[in-house]
């Protein structure tokens, strides 16, 4: 499908005679409906003996009009195992002509162009991005064997080109901060299709040609090459403003490159065809990309093809139509694991600069442009030169591993390669200038995430990281080692810009990657946004973040910012980094953190990326008078979160009614039954202790189905306090019960037998009674429970320093007095009513909190609660 849809492009490719490169009588449906057997009497020999070989070296074919089908080289053409296509065809691939028929009539409704930036104005008219759309169809086929897709099984996802387009600028401003000096307002107008002029120094043209000529840029997870082909394109745009005659990279660097390349450079020049000089000395100096599936390689390189063949000048008269053979990209994209890496004993860099790795680079140089006998001839000595330095270098304890694991990469196969190592694959050592790209979605718990393999990425996260890797975890989703992968491949200076999903930001596990980052990158952006990129139709059901990395080594002024664009990416101005003055016009809101910040290290960034100011004050002032539970002095406070038994443990009345010896056995358990209450005195349900129960007792209630509860099954004694995890309103009980819950928040304290009589469970009651308090459980808690409902979990609790001596136990109790027989009322009413209002006074004359700070902080509390309730009702 892949070459079929790379040579539709090409029909409409022509030259200024009107001849297309591969005509309608080749490829077309009427083509298909007028020869039989289509595929080997015509695509097979268009594909393996035209396209594959020069005119000179053809077999004779009865392809109509052959001789006007250039050679195009690539790869693309090769026959491959699964072609059934050696020297000549075997006719084991059977594709009935109705296949061809019904395919080629969905093609010809569309309008194609080769131009990947064309606004060409029709309807349906389709790019090469299209090769991006039909990568993640074929992913979304089901396999027969296991009824998934593969794109499920993956979590391979096409990313937008609204996304691609900013994070492509983003990412190239932040090395040509760091390359040029250049101010940002330059840079911004340098990077904006929508500025023609700029006035640069000559000094300054020089500096942007020297630093894009040097420039290198990974896509880790790299797929149909969406990223890739962004940064080619942007590139252009910033090189044709600074150098549209190529005078000075001429002057720079045409000597430095091999001489088969300099010839086609020069002929080139001497047409006047400029842009392909410069894709394709981007292409073989800048771009990379590296992923796990074979075919988003193959369509990344069709992209790369394409991207060539639509500045080509289409000469009739000249050999080969004045085509250039495409080069090979083989050491540009490769089909393997990027996140297992080899062991540093293993690593190209490891050898040293020896005359081998030398030869090495050659042969890769010489590869990109050859094709026949020569290039079966390099890639020979490839591998004999490859195989000659591992064995002379690799430590003879370990060798015959390391031999194993080396030998597994061939880099003219169509096989995955188990682990990637950009020195032996691309031959780029010290790392990359920019890492770039959109990782697979693959939760921790996915059976597709084996323990296998998790076992092999920690393994390798140990070896790159060493003394930081116990910040990553076996619950970690697979996004994690993709933001410290790209992190190990850049240069001390470089950048990694990824958009992934945001569950790092609100996880436990994420909370340990954010501390890592703060240890060894500046984190410059997190951007949300009010669009979802990914229709849970046609992509992950999942939100989305942009984050920007900057270097390998954390600087204590560095400032965080976090976006929420109120606008598509797509219609952000040139001056998108201007965050005040987005503020202003209403299309964003921020705010920003100095590392030097503690809330940084203490809060879930997702908490602090969607607060408001005030919040951040109260965090503040928790933060200087308040302690987390486990070290409040003298206390053994700690949260957990109920039994969660099985509905056949409760009993209720009526069942004690039938069964009138259990009235001894109970113990008061806490339900949903129970309501909203300040003071938690007695209980709806039960559970049956089964040690207060003789053999006979319990035999009848084991035939009634119902089972019995053993204190020794858990190690929890009853709670304290009592908070909801699924609220729909907030409260905080006081357990004067002495029950245990089913599923709620339970803070414990081992010091007291009754909580009523322990000071600093009063203080925690109160504080956790208080707009505060329930402010913090609403920016903590999930809130896409559905119903309205938040989901405040006990270790939301643990990052928030809780815990506030009062001073005041007169004023609590007498609070306490008034509620402990009534129900809470919904979260805005209860807002307005005595007690909730003396509850607050004590809190924030305690912190200091000014009535006008007061009356924000409610109001944040009842915003938050109104939009959980208009999302039950949307």
């Amino acid at each position: 499908i892949g070459r079929i849809i790379f040579c539709w492009f090409l029909r409409h490719k022509k030259s200024g005679g009107g001849i297309p490169l591969i005509p309608r009588e080749v490829l077309s449906l009427g083509a298909a409906e007028n020869h039989r057997d289509y595929y080997h009497s015509i695509l097979e020999p268009l594909f393996f003996e035209v396209m594959n070989r020069p005119l000179k070296e053809r077999k004779p074919v009865t392809i109509p009009q052959a001789e006007l089908i250039p050679f195009l080289n690539g790869g693309l053409f090769e026959p491959h195992r699964n072609d059934y296509y050696e020297k000549a065809p075997n006719y084991a691939l059977k594709i009935p002509d109705r296949w061809f028929a019904d395919f080629f009539s969905v093609l010809e409704q569309y309008n194609f162009t080769i131009d990947e930036n064309s606004t060409v104005d029709a309807d349906v008219s389709v790019d090469p991005e299209m090769l991006g759309r039909i990568f993640e169809n074929l992913l979304a086929e089901v396999v027969p064997e296991t009824g998934e897709t593969a794109r499920k099984a993956t979590g391979s996802y096409y990313t937008p080109r609204a996304i691609v387009d900013y994070m492509v600028e983003q990412s190239l401003k932040q090395y040509l901060l760091t390359r040029t000096g250049l101010p940002e307002d330059k840079l911004d107008s340098l990077l904006s299709y929508e500025d023609s002029e700029i006035d640069l120094s000559d000094a300054e043209r020089n500096a942007v040609v020297t630093a894009l000529k040097e420039i290198k840029v990974i896509d880790p997870a790299c797929g149909s090459g969406a990223f890739p082909m962004g940064i080619l394109h942007r590139m252009l745009l910033v090189l044709e403003k600074v150098d549209p005659r190529l005078e000075i990279w001429k002057r720079l660097y045409l000597g430095s490159y091999h001489p088969v390349m300099r010839r086609i450079i020069e002929d080139k020049l001497r047409k006047g065809n400029e842009q392909y000089i410069r894709k394709l000395t981007i292409i073989q100096d800048s771009i990379y990309g590296v992923d796990i599936q074979p075919i988003a390689v193959e369509i990344a390189k069709l992209r790369c093809f394409l991207s060539l063949v639509v500045d080509e000048i289409v000469l009739d008269s000249e050999e080969n139509r004045g085509i250039e053979p495409l080069p090979n990209l083989e050491f540009k994209f490769v089909a393997a694991n990027t996140l297992i890496g080899l062991p540093k004993t293993a690593s190209q860099s490891a050898f040293g600069v020896t005359g081998t790795i030398k030869r090495l680079k050659e042969l890769r140089e010489s590869y990109l442009r050859s094709f026949g006998a020569e290039k079966a001839q390099i890639e020979k000595e490839f591998r004999a030169t490859q195989q000659k330095l591992f064995k002379e270098n690799v430590q003879w304890a370990v060798a015959d591993t390391l031999v194993k694991q080396l030998t597994e990469w061939d880099p003219f196969s169509y096989e995955s390669c188990s682990w990637f190592d950009p020195g032996w694959m691309f031959g780029v050592e010290g790392g990359f200038d920019v890492a770039i790209g959109n990782p697979p979605y693959l939760e921790s718990r996915s059976p597709k995430f084996s323990q296998q393999l998790k076992d092999a990425i920690l393994a390798a996260v140990r070896r790159r990281w060493e003394g930081l890797s116990s910040h990553f975890t076996r619950g970690s989703d697979l996004l994690v080692y993709f933001i410290e992968t790209s992190l190990h491949l850049i240069k001390p200076s470089g950048s990694v810009v990824l958009i992934s999903q945001n569950a790092w930001l609100d996880t436990l596990y994420g909370k340990e990657v954010q501390q890592f980052l703060m240890k060894t990158t500046d984190v410059l952006l997190i951007a949300d946004s009010d669009y979802k990129y990914f229709d849970s139709r046609e992509g992950p059901n999942i939100n989305t973040v942009i984050s920007i990395f900057k270097g390998r080594s954390p600087h204590k002024d560095n400032v965080l910012t976090f976006a929420r664009f109120h606008q598509s990416f797509d219609l952000l101005e040139p001056n998108a980094n201007n965050y005040a003055e987005l503020k202003k016009s209403g299309k964003l809101d921020f705010s920003q953190y100095k590392y030097s910040e503690p809330l940084l290290a203490d809060i879930k960034w997702g908490i602090l990326a969607t607060v408001e100011e005030c919040t951040i004050e109260v965090l503040r002032l928790l933060r200087q008078y308040g302690q987390r539970l486990e070290s409040v002095l003298g206390q053994k406070l700690s949260v957990g979160q109920g039994l969660n038994l099985s509905s056949d443990y409760i009993v209720d009345s009526s069942i004690l009614e039938e069964y009138p010896f259990l009235q001894h056995a109970t113990i008061p358990f806490m339900t949903s039954s129970d309501g909203a209450r300040y003071v938690l005195s007695s209980t709806e349900n039960f559970l049956v202790d089964e040690y207060l129960l003789n053999m006979q007792q319990r035999k009848a209630l084991k035939a009634a189905k119902l089972r019995l509860f053993d204190r020794n099954s858990t190690t929890k004694k009853y709670p304290a306090l009592i908070m909801p995890r699924g609220v729909s309103r907030h409260f905080c009980a006081l357990n004067k019960a002495r029950a245990y819950s089913s599923s709620f928040v339970d803070v414990y304290d081992d010091s007291v037998q009754r909580p009523e009589d322990s000071v600093p469970i009063m203080n925690l009651w109160l504080f956790f009674n208080s707009t505060i308090g329930w402010l913090l459980r609403e920016i903590s808690g999930r809130k896409n429970l559905g119903g309205g409902l938040l989901k405040a979990e006990a270790a939301d609790i643990n990052q928030f320093p809780v815990y506030i001596d009062f001073y005041d136990q007169t004023g609590i109790k007498s609070i306490l007095k008034r509620v402990e027989d009534r129900e809470v009322l919904d979260t805005i009413e209860e807002l307005e009513t005595t007690e909730h209002i003396m509850i607050d006074d004590i809190v924030c004359n305690r912190l200091g909190i000014t009535a006008q700070l007061r009356h924000r902080i409610v109001d944040a509390l009842k915003r938050r609660v109104l939009m959980r309730s208009l999302k039950s009702i949307t």
